[in-house]
């Protein structure tokens, strides 16, 4: 048998592997596929989204603690890369729960928290 006899093998679709929600299927319009495919390839929105017609994200809460005197403990998502961008000094809390800051850097640490849509969960 030559190769010009054989049915030719259909390619197996593809799938972009940028994001889960991203799909090829008939049910979604090839505009539409095209357009989230590159909405993903730029920079996240503000809120972390990629694509403005997703659904928002939830609000994620941020802990804040009074430890002692001068010390507070911050607990949640996002707390490390805030605290590495104002440059803050920290050290891990005993019990491994979150991060012990200088009382006098909480309020600029909980503002760059807040702007970037955290909500702020006090414990005195």
């Amino acid at each position: 048998m030559n190769d010009r006899s054989r049915p030719a093998k259909a390619a197996p679709e593809v799938i972009a592997a940028t994001s889960s929600s991203l799909r090829q299927h008939a049910d979604i319009p090839a505009q539409l596929r095209r357009r989230r495919a590159a909405s993903y390839r730029c920079p996240a929105l503000i809120d972390g989204r990629r694509d403005p017609i997703d659904n928002p994200r939830a609000v994620r809460a941020v802990v804040v603690r009074i430890v002692g005197a001068g010390t507070t403990e911050v607990d949640g998502p996002g707390v490390v890369a805030a605290i590495r961008s104002l440059g803050i000094r920290s050290m891990r809390a005993r019990d491994g729960g979150g991060w012990l800051i200088q009382g006098r850097h909480t309020d600029d640490l909980i503002a760059l928290l807040e702007v970037r849509g955290y909500r702020i969960e006090s414990i005195l």
